[in-house]
């Protein structure tokens, strides 16, 4: 059994990292889990002062782009047009084009 936040977002980044790779292999599978890209920042970040992991997309040039709007765990308007999340470790502002994992789903 997985038990999952209540809020969207929250359920769906659990899901993600955690959920997916354990139903992957119950299934069999030798690479379980979201496929994982680094790819350049499509705009800067400001510093961060614990890992977070952000509703993005990947734009046509192959930049991680976050997600515009509110970020907060329960808004679910915000998860229209995402197709991944962006690893933000905690650290410094980053820079656009600075590297990041992207989790794809």
């Amino acid at each position: 059994m997985l038990a999952l936040s209540g809020n969207p977002f929250a359920a769906l980044a659990l899901f993600e990292t955690v959920g997916r790779p354990a139903l992957d292999r119950l299934a069999g599978d030798s690479h379980p889990g979201p496929r994982r890209l680094t790819l350049p920042l499509g705009k800067p970040m400001p510093l961060s002062t614990v890992r977070r992991l952000l509703r993005g997309s990947v734009s046509p040039e192959g930049r991680a782009v976050p997600a515009p709007g509110n970020a907060a765990s329960g808004a679910v308007f915000s998860l229209a047009g995402c197709g991944c999340l962006i690893d933000r470790p905690a650290g410094p502002a980053l820079a656009a084009e600075d590297a990041v994992d992207v989790w794809l789903f």
